[in-house]
């Protein structure tokens, strides 16, 4: 669409050059890959697509959110690839060229800290939702339970669960309801806020 778009505005410019006898130079476009980071479904995606095919001086963008990658075709008049990368942050993903010195590196560092951070929350929130299910489940039959502060015993197991293992969801929702969407994680966090309530 934005293509096709930006493929007629070229056509009606070039019409207007030739009928008053000018010559059109031929629009030099580049070509730019991004590595983003912080994309977490196809929404997300969709969401930069549509914002980097929309910035001054693209003719075309594509994000792909198996890869990671965004693939920009852009005037180097008009905008540079610091913009571009600038665009993608002001909503809330991270994005790197993947021409810069030692950018493959820092990418497979950031997955590998990533993934630790991840097994740590899950560690954290499998091991503190243990007890709080035993307790649950024991409905009164295991009388090491049955004592008046147990409610307080499984709200202080719970709330590191909640605010440290689910703190990724709540920012990532928080940055995909800045802009006014939603996207996976805004369900996640909305259903784990009404289940507290």
């Amino acid at each position: 669409m934005m293509s096709l778009t930006a493929t007629k505005e070229t056509a009606k410019i070039s019409a207007t050059d030739e009928a008053a006898g000018r010559e059109t130079p031929a629009a030099k476009s580049e070509r730019l890959d991004l590595s983003l980071a912080g994309m977490t479904c196809n929404a997300c995606a969709r969401r930069i697509e549509r914002r980097l095919a929309n910035a001054e001086g693209v003719q075309s963008a594509n994000v792909n959110f198996a890869t990671a990658r965004a693939t920009v075709e852009y005037d180097p008049r008009a905008t540079r690839p610091a913009r571009l990368i600038e665009t993608v942050k002001e909503i809330g993903y991270g994005a790197s060229d993947t021409e810069e010195e030692g950018a493959a590196d820092r990418e497979r560092a950031a997955e590998r800290e990533k993934e630790k951070s991840l097994r740590r929350r899950f560690l954290v929130a499998a091991v503190l939702s243990a007890p709080v299910l035993i307790i649950a489940m024991s409905h009164g039959q295991i009388a090491l339970f049955n004592v008046p502060w147990i409610n307080w015993a499984q709200l202080a197991l719970t709330l590191p669960v909640i605010f440290y293992s689910g703190w990724p969801f709540y920012r990532s929702a928080w940055t995909a309801l800045k802009p006014r969407a939603a996207d996976m994680n805004t369900l996640i966090a909305r259903r784990c806020a009404r289940r507290q309530a």
